[in-house]
């Protein structure tokens, strides 16, 4: 993108917030706050690739929740054996 349109994208994303901080008040309680990019439909940014400490966070996250229901499993069959 170019410095242009970055700086343009900027001044969108000032004017949306405050916008957005106008609006918020007068929404309904269920309904998701509103954000500047909501209100100028700017394109959002993209995500950046996740570093290796995060990558492993999610793994040990994943396997956690895998081993844990592993070994409900096995007492369950352990209890059925008894």
């Amino acid at each position: 993108m170019d410095r242009w349109q970055e700086k343009e994208n900027r001044e969108f994303l000032r004017a949306g917030t405050i916008a957005a901080a106008a609006l918020n008040p007068y929404r309904k309680s269920h309904s998701k706050a509103i954000t500047a990019a909501d209100i100028f439909n700017l394109p959002k940014p993209p995500k950046l690739p996740l570093t290796k400490r995060q990558l492993i966070a999610n793994a040990d996250k994943v396997f956690s929740i895998v081993n844990a229901r592993a070994r409900k499993q096995a007492q369950k069959k352990k209890k059925e054996s008894a």
